[in-house]
């Protein structure tokens, strides 16, 4: 029988790793690669990850250490760049929270920072720090939210300190208690006569209201009450108040003029000169009473001459244990739609906590919910068009509320035309009870989905109708066999239609040419779609890869010297790693990228026919020796060929016939691959 001579072309497309594809894309995914990416729809190694300055972020010869690295937040401040931060310490008596902000040209501009010392001798050290904008009070209306707990302490025995941004040279200020915001949570509020009165003939007769909520960051509120004559008590809508706190009562006689009793937590009554009597106001904090007595008698107060209503306002404190600590040692902050969320405290796991940008030191009772069970924290909140997700170790919930305006014109002798917003309860939404996400650093949006590592380690994606999906079948046996240490982060960053995930000095670049991945909006299963593409990188273990950002679609990424502890700020570019050298500023270690190229066995048809291969061709460009086998399944042929520029290269195994055959390229100098085929023979 004559000798038939066929040719197998591979790679028309580039489709990165994929060791189980269909027959028909079998010759467009490698079984393995490592440091190959796409580029111009072809394999080539990956662009060295270099330094933006040789200049660390800090002094590697400083008395401290950098504890935590250079963080990029999502908060944005005054549309001039992203926030961030990192923290100095010498663990015994100081911690510097150095905050920066994140410009366009990858540059940091220092803008504050705050010293923890050490009070009564006990050093605190910063646990979470967390970053929100809204409208200002003294300064800008730029907010740090800052958790210091004693030595490894839990959260419970911490400090709980909120800052404002003064400005230039002016750094961040303490906001004090005075500053938070009051809510007043009762209108139109009756007397204990009011029913005598209305019999006499009393007018005003509107009713009760409760136009705001309880602000968790203090439980002081305002509450107002109209005089009628006849009443000398005013009952307050709370009862059991914090009787740790003080708290006052004043009756207007016009918007200028009133008398104030004072209530201090170690005396709840005082006196005063009202309307020619020794008036006395006590606050019974078990009940919520006021009353008010003139020589051991009942004292009705009169109804204002010149204000219509509310013109008595009692000011106290709701016991709210634990609430504001657990507002202030959240782990995160997130803006959406107008909205200030927090997420992630030790003292309530799974509550998050909402305010509006527009009175961002408000946040109100009311404006919470919880996401699954109480025992477990939710590790991020994240916002993807108009979804917003909450994730926790094993569940994902999505997140909404509905918002109603409600303005009032009544007249209030410190609070006139004021309007009272009240946002309806957050609502929490089950999508998953078995999906979840330990890694929160590695959620991202891409395109209309949003991608995570999930707690099992897989890469899952959740679409815009709430469908979850695994997308990382190509990869798992690679994901898998990772070994992790605690010291490797895991992050990601989302740039021009990629998804770069690190888990230490190792990385996994996802390509998707569609924002929506080319899955329908009701498709459910975890089969290729043929627009997600994967590939495996490697990076330098000198340096530690602590986080990630990306601005106009390049990525930056945050590391930290293993030996010096400085950070620097990383791009990618370059033929070559580089490691930078902190000891000696300008000098730096350039390390070769080592890259391999594993396809996956190519079926030559019918495995009872003999098929020998005569060549192996390649359309490649690099610059440097390489080596490349030709595997049988049984048996592999490997030479080292120097390639200078484009070439075309023919390899001629000595290697029995057989039924299949894959190649294999490795090498550390630039390389692309253009073409494969192979020449074989069928008797």
């Amino acid at each position: 029988m004559a000798k038939k001579l066929k040719n197998l072309k591979c790679l028309s497309t580039f489709g990165g790793i994929n060791p189980f594809p269909s027959d028909q894309n079998k010759r467009n995914h490698f079984a393995y690669t490592k440091n190959i990416v796409p580029k111009n729809g072809k394999p080539v190694t990956r662009e060295g990850i270099v330094p933006v300055t040789n200049t660390p972020i800090g002094n590697y010869d400083a008395l401290g250490w950098l504890s935590t690295p250079l963080t990029v937040t999502e908060t944005v401040y005054a549309q001039s760049g992203r926030l961030a931060y990192d923290i100095w310490t010498d663990g015994v008596t100081f911690a510097y929270v150095n905050a920066y902000i994140f410009q366009d040209d990858a540059s940091l501009d220092r803008i504050g920072s705050i010293t923890v010392g050490s009070p009564g001798g006990q050093f605190f050290m910063p646990k979470n720090v967390v970053f929100l904008t809204g409208e200002p009070v003294n300064g800008t209306g730029l907010y740090l939210f800052l958790c210091c707990t004693p030595g490894t302490q839990t959260y419970k025995s911490g400090t709980f300190v909120i800052y404002e941004y003064l400005g230039a040279r002016q750094g961040f200020a303490q906001v004090l208690e005075n500053n938070l915001y009051i809510p007043v949570i009762y209108t139109n509020g009756r007397g204990n006569k009011f029913n005598e009165a209305r019999k006499e003939g009393w007018v005003y007769d509107q009713t009760p209201d409760f136009p705001e909520d309880i602000n968790l960051l203090t439980g002081k509120f305002k509450a107002f009450y109209t005089s009628d004559g006849f009443s000398s008590g005013f009952k307050l809508p709370i009862w059991q108040l914090d009787d740790t706190m003080p708290g006052s009562c004043r009756i207007y006689d016009d918007a200028d003029h009133f008398v104030e009793w004072l209530f201090a937590p170690s005396n709840r009554s005082s006196t005063h000169n009202f309307n020619g009597f020794q008036v006395t106001a006590s606050l019974d904090c078990s009940t919520g009473y006021v009353r008010f007595t003139c020589n051991g008698n009942p004292y009705a107060i009169p109804k204002s001459d010149h204000l219509n209503g509310n013109n008595v306002m009692i000011i106290a404190h709701k016991k709210l244990p634990n609430s504001q600590k657990a507002v202030l040692s959240s782990k995160g902050a997130l803006m959406f739609e107008d909205k200030i969320y927090l997420y992630g405290n030790d003292f309530y796991k799974n509550e998050i906590y909402c305010s509006s940008s527009d009175n961002p030191l408000y946040f109100p009772e009311s404006m919470k919910t919880t996401a699954g069970n109480c025992h477990t924290k939710v590790n991020r909140l994240f916002a993807n068009g108009k979804s917003l997700f909450a994730f926790k170790d094993g569940g994902i919930y999505k997140i909404s509320s509905n918002e109603q305006i409600n303005n009032t014109d009544m007249i209030l002798p410190i609070d006139v035309g004021r309007n009272y917003k009240i946002t309806n309860r957050l609502k929490s939404t089950e999508l998953s009870q078995i999906i979840g996400c330990k890694n929160d650093e590695s959620i991202k949006a891409c395109g209309e989905n949003t991608v995570f590592l999930s707690s099992d380690r897989k890469l899952c994606m959740i679409r815009e109708n709430g469908r979850i999906s695994e997308i990382s079948s190509p990869v798992n046996g690679l994901l898998s066999s990772l070994e992790i240490s605690n010291k490797d982060r895991i992050f990601a960053v989302s740039y021009d239609k990629k998804y770069l995930l690190f888990i230490g000095n190792r990385a996994f670049l996802l390509e998707y040419n569609t924002s929506d991945f080319g899955y329908s909006k009701n498709r459910i299963d975890t089969d290729d779609s043929g627009f997600l593409k994967w590939y495996y990188l490697e990076f330098p273990a000198q340096n530690y890869y602590s986080s990630a950002t990306a601005v106009r679609d390049t990525p930056y990424i945050i590391c930290r010297h293993s030996k010096y502890r400085v950070a620097y700020i990383m791009r990618f570019s370059g033929d070559t790693d580089i490691i930078p050298n902190p000891a000696e500023q300008g000098t730096r270690q350039e390390k070769e990228i080592e890259f391999k190229i594993k396809t996956n066995p190519y079926d030559f048809g019918y495995p009872a026919t003999k098929k020998g291969i005569n060549f192996t061709e390649l359309f490649v460009s690099g610059d440097g020796t390489y080596g490349i086998s030709i595997d049988n399944g049984t048996n592999a042929s490997t030479q080292n060929i120097r390639i200078n520029g484009e070439s075309v290269i023919k390899i001629y195994p000595f290697l029995m016939p057989s039924s299949t055959v894959s190649a294999e390229i490795t090498g550390t100098a630039p390389f692309s691959l253009s073409k494969l085929s192979f020449e074989y023979t069928v008797k």
